[in-house]
């Protein structure tokens, strides 16, 4: 056996959660928003923001995943809050928006959906595409191949 000595990396629960509530505000979310969209509940992400508790694996994965939150940003404090920026155009942040509210739908149908102009309709499409996804599985392709088309004339 060798006699080689592990540095045990220690990051104070305080500065986690007060990187966590950095990358909240920085998101425009409250707790109850942002417990919803991680799929907790709202006493465990407040535990997390005061430094009481750390997440479970699956939360660290859920806030890259959902929220774009670079993780080593949140445990050691070092490289840029977000993997990527946060959306800043408005069709952007809408098609964000729509994300989170509708996580099962495919990214790639958001753009067609965002392409409709009444919000009724939006929320139409939305609904009846989470109940009948495969009976418009066609009919999105289409629309998809038809803009590749028009965008490479």
């Amino acid at each position: 056996m060798s006699n080689k000595k592990f540095k045990l990396t220690v990051f104070p629960l305080e500065h986690f959660g007060a990187r966590l509530k950095r990358v909240r505000l920085a998101l425009n979310l409250d707790p109850a928003q942002i417990s919803d969209i991680l799929g907790i509940k709202k006493n465990s992400y407040y535990k997390y923001e005061d430094g009481s508790r750390f997440p479970q694996p699956e939360i660290l994965l859920s806030l890259t995943t959902y929220l774009n939150v670079n993780v080593n940003y949140l445990l050691s404090g070092e490289g840029e809050m977000f993997l990527t920026p946060p959306p800043s155009s408005e069709k952007e942040k809408r098609i964000s928006l729509l994300k989170e509210i509708f996580p099962n739908i495919p990214p790639e149908t958001f753009p067609l959906i965002e392409s409709l102009e009444v919000p009724i309709m939006k929320h139409s499409l939305m609904t009846e595409f989470l109940l009948c996804k495969e009976q418009y599985k066609s009919h999105i392709d289409e629309h998809f191949l038809n803009n590749k088309k028009e965008n490479k004339l």
